[in-house]
């Protein structure tokens, strides 16, 4: 199941390009530690309260930014929506980007646990933004 996660996670990255492009280099390497923190922080809740704390870590990031770098995020355009809308979009549901058959999977016949999907899901949407935010740095360098 994580080999197709993986794959579609490439997918996207591949064609989800920042344009215009208004963040600075240290934006976007702040928003991959927030995302990467949110990833890896131990919380000591479990189930659904665990998942919307690691997503509030993010949401909370992006709601604290300065007037100036929350209008860069907001003018920075991804499939012709703010970058910063379209993170929220993906944290609220994760489905607007996986395919959900990539969730679809049996182990000896028995399907994987809701919970370990969720989890998943939310895992590579933390991903894909580190991904799209490090893929945004490096077209940056290349301009």
């Amino acid at each position: 199941m994580e080999q197709k996660l993986d794959r579609r996670l490439l997918e996207k990255v591949d064609n989800c390009k920042l344009r215009p492009n208004k963040l600075s280099n240290s934006q976007l390497s702040r928003l991959m530690i927030v995302a990467t923190q949110a990833l890896r922080q131990e919380i000591k809740k479990s189930g659904v309260e665990e998942l919307e704390e690691r997503k509030k870590i993010v949401i909370d990031f992006l709601k604290n930014l300065t007037k100036n770098a929350n209008s860069q995020f907001e003018d920075t355009k991804v499939y012709r929506k703010s970058f910063k809308g379209q993170i929220c979009d993906w944290l609220k549901d994760s489905s607007t980007w996986l395919d959900s058959d990539n969730l679809k999977f049996s182990i000896a016949g028995e399907s994987v646990p809701p919970d370990l999907v969720e989890k998943l899901k939310l895992e590579y949407t933390l991903r894909l933004i580190i991904a799209v935010a490090k893929q945004a740095t490096k077209d940056k360098q290349d301009e």
